[in-house]
């Protein structure tokens, strides 16, 4: 093996040399030692203070930041009850779908608007998008 031989002739070169000595330190030659400087022990320590307890916190400058309008779940619920009550594919199934995805429920690339809400709720008379309306106002759609 090449590679072999070649570390073999580094360790044959490495036993020729002679090893190095270590220089020996005379002993008429003071080793110097470290001292401890001794702490004063009549010096107290510092102590934690305490915060005050009793100091009101202020109020915040910050402007709230306002949250997104999240559509009550007994809403969600009964959207995908509705849902349920038709085959997946049929047209009643995929419009609370659409509803669902304009809450962020579910997947779908037309959600409902507020607008077409109107619609089953105003014109159809449909009691059902009474609430889905106002809940899709809310939520800007």
């Amino acid at each position: 093996n090449n590679g072999w031989n070649r570390w073999q002739a580094v360790v044959d070169a490495l036993k020729q040399q002679n090893p190095p000595t270590a220089t020996p330190v005379p002993t008429d030659t003071p080793i110097p030692t470290a001292t401890n400087t001794p702490v004063p022990t009549n010096t107290p320590l510092p102590t934690n203070t305490p915060l005050p307890t009793n100091t009101p916190v202020p109020p915040s400058t910050d402007t709230p930041v306002p949250t997104a309008y999240q559509a009550p779940q007994s809403l969600i619920d009964n959207i995908k009850n509705w849902r349920s009550e038709q085959p997946k594919d049929s047209d009643h199934a995929i419009r609370w779908t659409r509803v669902l995805a304009a809450f962020g429920k579910a997947s779908h690339n037309d959600p409902m608007s507020s607008s077409e809400a109107k619609i089953y709720r105003d014109e159809r008379g449909w009691s059902r998008w009474i609430d889905v309306v106002t809940a899709l106002e809310k939520l800007g759609k």
